[in-house]
């Protein structure tokens, strides 16, 4: 980005410290109210335009959530049909991780040996592997 804002991966790091000090325990990022985008980035010092897109999204969580299913041979469409706030509940951890990219390098690899160390949905995971 030009425009004087700060390299990418600083502003990055700024939102979602933002995040997580400001919005994680009231809000999923996806669904930050006008107020809390407004303020998030005069905080940031970046206009709501800029900000915006690169917000985590629901459909992030969900895409995410439903790799990490699949990994573990369970059916994310079945599941999103039968039980949609499990999905959702699943999603919301999901956009609070801490832990995104180690997530998304393990679903990449399909290693999610060690999970248990930085997924927050680990169990739920496996309770759903036992039905």
């Amino acid at each position: 980005m030009t425009n004087g804002l700060r390299t990418p991966n600083c502003l990055f790091v700024q939102i979602a410290e933002w995040i997580r000090r400001d919005a994680a325990d009231r809000h999923e990022p996806a669904s930050l109210s006008r107020l809390d985008l407004a303020r998030m980035a005069r905080e940031l010092g970046v206009s709501e335009a800029d900000l915006r897109p690169l917000l985590p999204t629901q459909a992030d969580s969900m895409k995410r959530v439903g790799q990490a299913l699949a990994a573990r041979g369970i059916d994310a469409e079945a599941l999103r049909r039968t039980d949609p706030a499990r999905m959702r509940a699943l999603a919301r951890t999901c956009a609070r991780c801490r832990s995104m990219a180690r997530c998304r390098i393990a679903l990449a690899t399909g290693d999610l040996s060690d999970a248990a160390e930085y997924c927050d949905n680990v169990e739920a995971f496996a309770t759903l592997m036992r039905h």
